[in-house]
């Protein structure tokens, strides 16, 4: 593989784990494949219990069916943006999110 290639990688990867933004990434079938520290941090789980689990594996219902309405509009494969009040750790707050399917 290029060098400039494995740089570009290492930067993009350095980013998604240290963005003070909760970053995530799910397989088309909706399970998490990535998460960064502030995900974990603002919804106060650990990896194990994130990582290649559900919406509702993971959340309570009520909030397991606020993530899972954007999905319809994800398979579309077009970009959203969704603004919503997100419960982070018993906390509730206003959330923006930018949500785009991967293409390979």
């Amino acid at each position: 593989m290029d060098e400039r290639i494995k740089e570009s990688e290492a930067r993009l990867r350095l980013h998604k784990t240290n963005s003070p933004s909760a970053i995530f990434i799910k397989d088309l079938a909706g399970r998490y494949v990535f998460v960064n520290k502030q995900f974990t941090h603002l919804f106060g789980l650990d990896l194990e219990s994130i990582l290649f689990h559900t919406d509702t594996e993971i959340f309570p219902p009520n909030e397991a069916v606020q993530f899972r309405r954007r999905r319809p509009r994800l398979e579309s494969r077009a970009a959203i943006e969704v603004e919503e009040v997100a419960h982070y750790t018993k906390v509730c707050t206003p959330a923006s999110y930018a949500n785009f399917p991967i293409r390979q």
